[in-house]
This record gives C-alpha cells, structure tokens and sequence, in this order.
C-alpha cells in the first residue's frame, strides 16, 4: 500500500491541510492533533468548510420531469407537480423530451419498480434522479421516497453510462448473489448520495462498483444487506477512482468494504467512514486484496471491530471503538449524544478533519452540515462527525422494509424466506417475522388456517399479505392461493393491529369466520379474496375497515 499522502497528490484524494477537534453535536473527547497536513494545497479561494449551510431550494417546474405516488399518472407529461407522472420509469423514458436539464424529481411514497436502464448524461449536464422527501419540489407532504423490489434483481443499475447522480432514496429489495441495491458497471463519473440502502439480509451486496471509474459514495447509510455492503471490483483494470466517503456501513452479512479480486487491483480511497459489525468472514470490516494495495488510501475511519485484512490497511487516526448507535437494531443510526439526552457521546462526533475534506467535493461538504447524526435534530457543527448524517429534524433512518416469500416447496426449517428459492412453507411463520413495512408474498397451492396478524404498521409503512395466483412473483406456475380453514374455525384473524392488507386469497372451509378483525384494530383492508364459508367478523374494531371483493 502506497503512503497515504502519496495518493493524495496522485489527486485520488485532494485534502486541504488538517486541523484539530472543535465544538460541534456533543463536546466529544480532543481529537488527536496531526503532526504535519496530508498535503498542503494550493487551490484558491477555498471555501469554508465550517459555514453556516443554505437550504437547497426546490426544484421548479419545467427545468425537470416530475414523479408522486399520491396523484399521478403515467399518461402526464411529467413536466410539473400537478402533471406528475405514477412511475419512475414513466419519467426514465421521457427524459430524452426535456430540451433542458436532466433531472427526474420523485415524491414521497413507496415506488415498487425496478430501475434497470438508467440514461446517461453529459459532463455538466449529468442526469439526476432525485428523492424529495420534504415534498417542497412535489408539492406534497413530508415522507419517505421508498424504492422497493420484490423477487430477484438489483433495484438500480447503471450499465455503461456516465454522469449519473442518485440522490436521497431509501433503497430495499435488491436479491441475487450478483446483484445489489445500486448496481454500477462500466460507468464512469457516478454519483451516490443520501441514500439509505438495505435488502434486509437477501443475497444482495449494498453497493457494487465493478470495472467503473470516477464513482463517488458519500453520505449513505449501507445496512442489513444479505452480502457486501460496498464491493470494488473488476476485470482487466478493475475499477478507478472510487471514493467512500461519510457513509456508514454496518450489520451486513459480508464484509463492508471490499477491494480488488485476488487476480485484479481496483483503486479506493476511504475517508470519514463508519464501518461496524459487519459479520461475516470473521468479522472483516474492510479487506483490500494484494493487488489493490498500492493503490488504497484511507483515513480517519471508525471502524469496529477493528478488523482489516491485511491488518496493516490500519491507519493511525482510524477508531476503533463502537459508535455507540441509538438503536442499529431497530434501523436507527444515529450517534449516541449528551445532547440528544443518551449519557455518553459517540466518539464518531467531531471525529473527522473538516478542513481534509476534499476541496473538489465542499460542495457535498456544505450538504452533509446541512444534516444531522443524532436525534437532537441539529445541524452538524464544528468538526464533522464521521459516518452517515440524516436529514435535519431527528427522524433518523427509516426501518428496514422486507419481503418475504411463502411457497408449497417452501421449507420452514432451513430457510430466510428472503427469495423465491428461499420460500417458507406456511404462511404463519412469515407473519412470525414481519412487521412494519414488509410485505409477505404467497405462491399458488393451499396453506392452513388460523393465521393470526399482530402487527401496529403505519400509512407510509403498512404490513401487506399478498397472494400471487399468477406465479409470477414466486416462480410458480399460475393458480389459487387457497387458505384451509377446516377444522381450524378462521383464515386470517387480525388482533390488536393497523394498517394490514391481505389481497388475494381463496379462504375456504372456515367454521367460525374466514377474516377475522378484532380488538381495536384499524385500517385494515381485505380486498380480491374469495371466500367459501362464512365471511367477516368487524368485531370492535377501529376506524378504515374495508372489505372488498
């Protein structure tokens, strides 16, 4: 491995020179003072890496194509919020419309679609997908910009294509050893930003980068990914120029980064990073293969368990200590902090070199300080705090959506549930495991009865049974999705519970009821069932109870 410093002047990395630990979120500990700068530029005038940050204002109507959940519809021309398409890829496919400007603006809700053939864009003129969970540029009220698969695939790829950003979206459902939730091949000037990306532990890397150039990953939360969650590869000569920046990669079943084959060197470059917990491969946070050594730099990590492969990737300032999240189980990232009311700081806060950032990126830079790591809420202040910086408010990462698949060949014991070749058998051991946000999908045959749903979901993250009678779905061939009552007295019975739909099942043979929806439950909606006995119970229940045929 190269010095550090060496591949800075290379302009892998272009550092300004670096100064000590300031005020900021939370009063850490000092940061140990550097005794001479990375490099000492000269580039000038440099902004100051410690202002104040400007709102980025929304996005105006006819300077982009404009996408929303709510009210949409494909048949639009997308070119303002009121003309909005339904689907990202309704937009993808008019971008070559728009006479100026690249960008599609998407609105908060779920979007369960696949983007497998991004459009390139020019130098100057990349395109731009961008989620806008504020709604200022939509028009519409504050969420998530939820893009969710289902079934194997990567959610995003972009193949053989150059200047591309992907902007702020909460990534699920990517499945498949080869896949990931953004997929990038031979593309070059690549951009990945504030997103937060899991396939909640399918077979799925996070982020792969294979024989691609010039790719920037900054501000992401990587979690919970069946796999890897950032791999740096390639044939020939591999991958060039890819920079990890303040992101957080943690709880992946891989390991959270990794770099080159054992036949080919990528160049990588990491700076601010959190990386814990990554568990497979005993517990290897970053692993850089021979051929790669020469041509990785990093800097200024936490990363914990301090485990590197080859253990002399270990820099001098790099932490190694546990970022002491709020609730990583939960989904929730966020740094410890006296002033958010938990009794100790993380030492992740005002960890990082502001003055190191690199000075073609301060532009990412002033929107990182625009964001905040803990449940204060607060803007990050004085030295920047290492790892992934949510919006602005408190509300922290959204929680990890899943689907899970059921299937007659199914098999309860040995089995995630994660993929159609990963099926359960019964239905109620996938409604064991999902919660919020999930949604269980159920293949052709006959499953048995009294399946009890105990779930408090929301509106933007409701819990969804769905039966799939095309196969489509769960790699079967077409028929009904049949639910045995008999002797079991109900199909479904919903207790306690909010925000559940079941769609699509034959119920038959049920003594007492086929559904039913108990003890305070509310907005629960049954619709394209078929049921053969007897129907439903609305036994004191809530508000939004639908049933419909």
């Amino acid at each position: 491995m190269k010095p550090f410093r060496y591949l800075v002047a290379a302009a892998l990395l272009t550092f300004a020179a670096c100064g000590g630990g300031g005020g900021g979120d939370g009063g850490s500990s000092a940061t140990p003072t550097r005794s001479d700068p990375l490099v000492t530029s000269t580039i000038t005038p440099t902004p100051d890496p410690n202002a104040t940050p400007t709102p980025t204002p929304p996005i105006i109507a006819g300077s982009a194509l404009f996408v929303r959940a709510s009210t949409g519809d494909d048949a639009n021309d997308g070119r303002d919020p009121g003309q909005a398409f339904k689907t990202i890829g309704a937009a993808v496919a008019a971008l070559p419309s728009l006479s100026s400007g690249r960008t599609i603006v998407v609105g908060p809700g779920t979007y369960s679609e696949r983007l497998d053939d991004l459009p390139g864009g020019d130098e100057g003129r990349p395109v731009v997908l961008f989620a806008d969970p504020t709604g200022a540029s939509t028009q519409e009220g504050p969420g998530g910009v939820v893009l969710l698969g289902s079934g194997s695939g990567s959610m995003i790829k972009i193949s053989e294509r150059q200047f591309v950003e992907i902007d702020g979206f909460i990534i699920r459902g990517a499945s498949g050893g080869n896949n990931a939730g953004i997929d990038i091949r031979s593309s070059s000037n690549i951009t990945v930003r504030n997103c937060e990306i899991s396939d909640g532990s399918s077979q799925a890397d996070g982020v792969a980068i294979l024989n691609s150039s010039d790719v920037l990953i900054v501000n992401n939360l990587i979690f919970d990914n069946g796999r890897r969650g950032v791999r740096i590869a390639g044939s020939g000569a591999g991958s060039r120029g890819v920079r990890l920046i303040n992101n957080t990669i943690a709880n992946n079943d891989g390991q959270g980064a990794v770099v080159g084959t054992s036949n080919t060197a990528s160049e990588a470059s990491l700076l601010f990073n959190i990386l814990q917990n990554n568990i497979s491969n005993q517990g290897l946070q970053i692993v850089v293969t021979d051929p790669s050594l020469d041509l990785f730099a990093s800097d200024t990590n936490l990363v914990f368990p301090a485990r590197y492969s080859p253990p002399e990737i270990q820099q001098e300032f790099d932490i190694a200590s546990d970022a002491l999240f709020v609730d990583d189980v939960g989904g929730v990232f966020l740094l410890s902090s006296v002033n958010a009311g938990q009794s100790s700081n993380s030492p992740a806060i005002d960890a990082g070199f502001a003055d190191a950032f690199p000075e073609d990126l301060l532009d990412e830079l002033t929107g990182i300080r625009g964001r905040t790591t803990t449940a204060s809420g607060e803007p990050d202040t004085g030295e920047l705090d290492l790892g992934y910086h949510s919006p602005a408010g408190g509300a922290g990462p959204i929680p990890v959506a899943r689907t899970f698949y059921v299937r007659e060949s199914g098999d309860d014991d040995r089995s995630s549930g994660r993929s159609p070749d990963d099926a359960f058998r019964n239905i109620r051991t996938a409604l064991g495991i999902a919660d919020a946000g999930d949604t269980v999908i159920v293949g052709p045959g006959a499953y048995d009865g009294r399946l009890l749903v105990q779930t408090v979901a929301s509106e933007d993250a409701p819990l969804t049974v769905f039966a799939d009678p095309t196969g489509v779905l769960t790699d079967d061939a077409p028929g009904a999705v049949a639910v045995d009552a008999a002797g079991r007295g109900v199909g479904f019975r919903v207790i306690g519970s909010s925000w559940i739909v079941i769609d699509g099942f034959t119920v038959l043979g049920a003594a007492d009821s086929a559904i039913e929806i108990r003890s305070s439950s509310s907005h629960v909606t049954v619709r394209n069932c078929f049921i053969d006995g007897l129907g439903s119970i609305l036994d004191g229940v809530g508000d939004g109870i639908t049933v419909d045929d």
